[in-house]
């Protein structure tokens, strides 16, 4: 046990992984009950096709701003560090964070399944980034796999170009069952 810290980060990515699971299988919403499909009058539909322009846009600033705030999370490293040389037996809070963060982060690719290429992006930042920390690499290394569809090679040629702690957890994080 030379590098404790390493066990955590592994520890960190199967609850990443665990998470991941729970969000895809969870049931969906119940069904638009019959009276909520009756068609509306003319007026009612104009009305409707602005607010509906409206949402959009919102809904659209919404993953922006997501996106933009999450960010910010997930790039505290040197914090991270400074957290566990306070409590090195305590999971840091930056991490706690940083997993919520990707944990919505999600939940947004799902709500926007036509907006792929910018969690792509995302992904794509937060993974290269140095000041990352190592477990929230790993795991948008593996959710940019899984949207870019990548193959085993190209993946493999992927992970030889970042630092030795990330590619060690990815492999270990492969190598659970």
């Amino acid at each position: 046990m030379k590098k404790p810290w390493m066990w955590l980060g592994l520890g960190l990515v199967c609850a990443g992984l665990l998470v991941t699971i729970y969000l895809k299988n969870r049931r969906s919403p119940a069904p638009v009950k019959l009276a909520a499909r009756i068609a509306p009058t003319a007026k009612q539909e104009q009305t409707s096709n602005k607010k509906l322009v409206d949402t959009n846009s919102s809904k659209s600033d919404e993953l922006t701003m997501e996106l933009k705030e999450s960010r910010m999370l997930l790039k505290q490293k040197s914090k991270m560090r400074e957290e566990l040389l306070k409590n090195p037996h305590g999971t840091p809070e930056t991490i706690m964070k940083a997993g919520e963060a990707l944990g919505r982060i999600e939940e947004l690719e799902v709500k926007y399944p036509n907006r792929k290429d910018e969690f792509r992006s995302y992904y794509h930042e937060c993974f290269n980034s140095n000041e990352t920390m190592s477990v929230t690499r790993v795991q948008c290394l593996r959710r940019f796999i899984r949207i870019a569809d990548l193959n085993e090679k190209e993946t493999a040629r992927l992970v030889a170009g970042l630092p030795n702690s990330v590619q060690r957890l990815y492999r270990r994080s492969n190598s659970i069952p």
